[in-house]
């Protein structure tokens, strides 16, 4: 699980509409470059339980994707 730190760095990334998803998804990956699967999962967990608004559910999909295609989950 992230800690309160990340999970802090994690909402203000994703709360950040006014960036290109190019420019988020650099900072994601420069946030959590070793902890992306962590990252994956509380952001799977905020989605279930419904608490993004839907600029933040579509840079949460986003990430998951992305992590998906570049193999970090696997």
């Amino acid at each position: 699980m992230l800690s309160s730190q990340e999970l802090s760095s994690l909402y203000q990334i994703i709360s950040d509409d006014n960036q290109t998803f190019e420019s988020i998804s650099e900072s994601f990956t420069k946030s959590f470059k070793s902890n992306q699967l962590k990252a994956g999962t509380a952001l799977s967990i905020l989605l279930k339980d419904n608490v993004l608004n839907t600029v933040q559910k579509i840079i949460s999909y986003f990430f998951i994707f992305e992590s998906y295609i570049n193999k970090f989950f696997i």
